[in-house]
């Protein structure tokens, strides 16, 4: 989300006082004003309610352009101090919100705008002329609103720019819906070309409606500092040699790379608008089963990207300089690759709050921030303040270390530059996956249901992918959160890609052992890229007698942990590559997929796995007869057999048969799950 970060609090050559009405001064002449005084910072309460005295008066005629559910209705609350509605309808006919703002010259006069907003529906406006043109009879300013979640109201805006040749009245742009990030369809590149483009300022604002929230707080003193620059403007004799100037000063502290706000655009802009010159990569198909988009400083999630990605840096080396401390205070033998861990390990959280200035750390005990620790060049991108959560880092590094990621290793492929590759799930799920540029790894969005089970069965999933090297099972590097301000937090893990090899991958399933919604649609089939699923797969998997014995052993293994700890739904994920020919090499050493004796010595010793059996083929397993490859994972194991599954199985039992849905008792879905991969494996 966007947020105008303010630096001096007075600019040279400015013509109001901009803290002035939240001083001492202010806040009494507002109280001798008006009954209710300030209603929220900054916005005067009891709008056309003219007030007894003497001081200058001027209304201005605000007329508000957008399409219809850009966020015109909750822009307007904003701006006239008024509740922002939970639910979105069109204006019916002309409506018009005002307030009071109350501005102080540095001349010494004080002059309070009566600000009057003119907003005619979209249905209205084509139904009853008369409406529009009376909106749009001789405004004082023309406020244009579009959505960052709407591309098309960016086109309208564009248009209605294009076409206008009124020099004289002032005009404005908001960008609405700023903390929907996942959903932003409009790039920052593009703002910065038609601010640039029109010499006009963007007010990046949120819509929100729970007033007691810091994101509410922090829109009010955006909302605040968008009308003092209306101000501003108005008492000017020349309004676009004031937009000039503004765009000349730093008022605003303004990253380039990252926040495009206030006039302060026509500076930070200008790079955007050069590095949308730049061509994107092009994702490898081999990589992926879904082509993804490529997240850079272009993209709509180049923030939300640079956040996570600057967090698990700082959180990754931090956790390293914390495992000495541990050392010497717990007086704990180390290996060389291996942290000794304690039962706290398991349920530790670190949390970090980040701004340009540098990282806090928020003691877990306390709750209370600690002193603020610089940022080296590394982390330059970080230009707004942000929240980061690391969950059990110790466990995590040893995770990583029994899979033979070194710390360097992993925060080269994930950090060394601020890009990844976005895909969003296919599936049913409202999850975003992200890629490495290597496709070594994956970074997936979870619900906070998701997380907050993951963490209660992290220790049990630890003391299982410790003792079973060959274990099918997805494998976690890392549980993270990440809140921007006016966000809620987002919680997100990052796993080995199953799928991230250089071959390319002809055939891709998730399979489940149900039937029920389990096929692809005739237009997905259309696609090379393809997800089949239980009901498309026609074929054998052809692993010979004993690997399949191996394979079948560890599958055993594998969904009874997951069973034990209540978890069904989850899905056996393949790629095949056809046309392998095996490649002469040294064979790693191979532990037996029942020893769990041997790995879990083995993981003593060297502090790493040996490569797992099903991956012993350039990171797959070959055919028994040496024609194809399989890349081979068990996916999607946070879903509770709970109270919702519960439900659903009662419901869709009397649709459907019992045993062809998916939501079963994680027993029976267990059995069905091996048993429908025993008839697939040959």
């Amino acid at each position: 989300s966007e947020t105008m970060q303010e630096g001096p609090s007075q600019s040279e050559g400015e013509i109001i006082h901009r803290d002035w009405l939240f001083s001492i001064e202010g806040k009494r002449f507002v109280n001798g004003l008006f009954k209710d005084g300030l209603g929220s910072p900054g916005i005067l309460d009891k709008p056309f309610n003219p007030p007894n005295t003497g001081v200058e008066i001027r209304e201005l005629k605000i007329q508000v352009k957008g399409k219809m559910a850009a966020g015109k209705t909750s822009t307007l609350c904003n701006l006239s101090g008024l509740a922002v509605p939970a639910s979105h309808w069109e204006t019916t006919g002309l409506q018009v919100l005002g307030c009071y703002w109350p501005c102080h010259l540095r001349a010494g006069k004080t002059v309070i705008f009566k600000l009057k907003f003119w907003d005619c529906g979209f249905t209205a406006a084509k139904k009853y002329t008369y409406l529009h043109e009376a909106s749009s009879d001789k405004p004082d300013v023309i406020l244009f609103i579009f959505s960052m979640t709407d591309r098309e109201s960016f086109q309208q805006i564009q248009e209605e720019l294009n076409s206008s040749s009124d020099s004289s009245t002032v005009k404005m742009i908001i960008a609405t819906k700023c903390d929907l990030i996942l959903n932003h369809q409009v790039t920052k590149a593009e703002i910065g070309a038609l601010s640039i483009k029109h010499r006009l300022p963007v007010y990046m604002l949120k819509n929100v409606n729970q007033p007691e929230t810091n994101s509410s707080k922090q829109n009010e003193k955006n909302v605040a500092k968008l009308k003092n620059d209306l101000s501003e403007f108005m008492l000017s004799s020349n309004w676009r040699k004031r937009v000039k100037q503004f765009s000349a000063t730093s008022r605003f502290k303004v990253s380039e790379k990252r926040v495009l706000t206030s006039a302060s655009s026509f500076r930070s802009s200008t790079n955007l608008t050069e590095s949308q010159k730049s061509q994107d990569e092009s994702p490898k198909e081999a990589k992926v089963s879904h082509k993804p988009t490529c997240v850079d400083d272009k993209h709509p999630s180049y923030e939300l990207v640079a956040d996570m990605l600057n967090g698990i840096k700082y959180a990754v080396v931090e956790s390293y300089a914390k495992r000495a401390q541990r050392e010497e205070e717990f007086d704990l033998n180390y290996s060389m690759n291996q942290i000794t861990l304690i039962p706290k390990d398991f349920t530790v959280c670190r949390t970090f709050n980040f701004s340009s200035g540098g990282v806090r750390e928020r003691t877990e005990e306390e709750g209370v921030l600690g002193p603020e620790t610089p940022l080296e060049g590394q982390f330059d991108d970080i230009s707004t303040e942000f929240r980061f959560a690391d969950y059990a880092p110790f466990v995590f590094a040893n995770i990583r270390s029994l899979f033979g990621y070194d710390t360097a290793e992993f925060l080269d492929s994930l950090t060394k530059t601020i890009k990844l590759w976005e895909l969003k799930s296919p599936g049913k799920s409202a999850s975003f996956f992200y890629f490495s540029l290597d496709y070594k790894f994956i970074i997936k969005t979870v619900t906070v249901e998701e997380a907050h089970f993951f963490r209660t069965f992290l220790q049990n999933y630890y003391q299982y992918v410790s003792r079973n090297p060959n274990t099918l099972l997805v494998v976690f590097f890392g549980l993270y959160m990440v809140q921007m301000p006016g966000t809620g937090e987002m919680f997100f893990v990052v796993m080995n890609n199953a799928l991230g090899t250089d071959v390319i991958i002809h055939e891709r399933y998730d399979l489940k052992g149900s039937t029920v919604g389990r096929e692809a649609s005739d237009q997905e089939k259309l696609s090379e890229e393809v997800i089949l699923k239980d009901k498309d797969i026609k074929r054998k998997i052809k692993l010979g007698a004993e690997m399949k014995q191996k394979l079948l052993q560890q599958l055993e293994k594998d969904t009874k942990l997951l069973a034990d700890n209540n978890i069904m739904d989850y899905s056996f994920l393949m790629g095949v590559h056809r046309g392998y020919q095996p490649r002469p090499q040294n064979s790693p050493q191979i532990l037996s997929a029942s020893s769990d004796s041997q790995g879990s010595q083995g993981s003593q010793n060297s502090g790493k796995h040996t490569v797992s059996i099903f991956k012993k083929d350039l990171g797959g397993l070959a055919s028994g007869d040496g024609t194809e490859l399989y890349f081979l994972s068990v996916i999607d194991i946070f879903t509770l057999w709970n109270m919702k599954k519960r439900m659903e199985n009662r419901v869709k039992s009397l649709m459907y048969e019992a045993d062809a849905i998916s939501a079963v008792a994680p027993a029976h879905y267990q059995k069905r799950f091996v048993d429908f991969m025993k008839l697939r494996f040959e």
